[in-house]
């Protein structure tokens, strides 16, 4: 409102004055103006006062109102409410439209019931969380061939201490082999065989060697000596390229001949000289190697 006057009563002045500039002179005209600034900041400053004690005037006046309008706190007093006074509570959100949380799924319990110790597992006869059981109990997975199979697979493995994985593979191999075939075998960690088997009230002795000892002739001569106790023994040769540092101490069979060779002992209840019905126990070489017919007990 202020600031409409203002500039009326400024558009006024100049209209005045520009009536004027062809009467008067030059000097006049600045005299004029020197007084129309004069006039115009004591205008303004007349303005700005007003506006100031009007915005006083009215906040003042708003307050009263406030004071009028909100009751006084030591006049009000406490009523309790009963249960019809009580305002109802309406949910009127639409159940059906609500989003559901989705359920959170259950981790299933899976009861292990694997003996741990047994140290020789097939993959493909294990579940998923039986295989993550055996990993964490130390087991290595590698593929071999088995002497139950034509084909290699994947197998679980714990070796025994200061034992290699092929190593350990072959003996529990071997013994699976026979125990199929229902032939109690006993597995040992110590100086003894590492493996041994009976049939026919004869004792087998089976040393597995994958050719790291080969050079080591005392260490194999201790070895020996330890065998020559059992009824039957040989070495059966991982590596065929080391057979011929084996055989200078005991019978040797590879690998590859090993199924043939321990299903001959199976099927007559001792080991038999290809295309004869000779039987043969071994001694500490070859040289010692003693031929029965099959007509004589052995």
């Amino acid at each position: 409102m202020a600031d409409d006057t203002t500039q009326d009563l400024i558009i006024v002045l100049v209209i005045v004055l520009a009536l004027k500039l062809g009467q008067i002179g030059l000097d006049n005209v600045l005299d004029g103006l020197k007084w129309l600034l004069m006039g115009l900041i004591s205008l303004s400053l007349a303005v700005l006062l007003i506006i100031y004690l009007a915005k006083r005037f009215m906040a003042k006046k708003q307050i009263k109102r406030l004071e009028i309008a909100t009751p006084i706190l030591s006049e009000i007093i406490e009523q309790p409410l009963t249960e019809k006074e009580l305002p109802k509570i309406v949910d009127n959100r639409k159940t059906d439209e609500m989003p559901q949380i989705a359920a959170i799924p259950q981790r299933k319990e899976f009861n292990i019931t694997l003996d741990s110790d047994k140290r020789f597992f097939r993959f493909r006869e294990l579940k998923l969380e039986e295989v993550k059981y055996l990993l964490a109990k130390g087991y290595r997975i590698s593929e071999h061939k088995s002497l139950s199979s034509n084909k290699k697979e994947k197998y679980l493995l714990k070796p025994r201490f200061n034992e290699s994985v092929n190593h350990c593979f072959v003996v529990y191999d071997i013994a699976n082999f026979l125990e199929k075939r229902c032939v109690n075998v006993s597995l040992f960690v110590t100086k003894k065989p590492d493996l041994v088997f009976e049939i026919n009230s004869r004792k087998f002795a089976i040393e597995v060697e994958t050719g790291k000892n080969r050079y080591k002739t005392e260490k194999l001569k201790e070895k020996v000596k330890l065998l020559k106790i059992y009824d039957y023994w040989f070495f059966v040769i991982t590596n065929r390229n080391c057979s011929k540092q084996y055989r200078k101490f005991g019978k040797v069979v590879e690998l590859r001949r090993l199924r043939n060779f321990l299903l001959k002992i199976l099927e007559n209840g001792h080991p038999k000289t290809a295309g004869k019905k000779r039987f043969i126990s071994w001694g500490s070489d070859q040289n010692s190697i003693k031929k029965v017919t099959s007509h004589n007990s052995i």
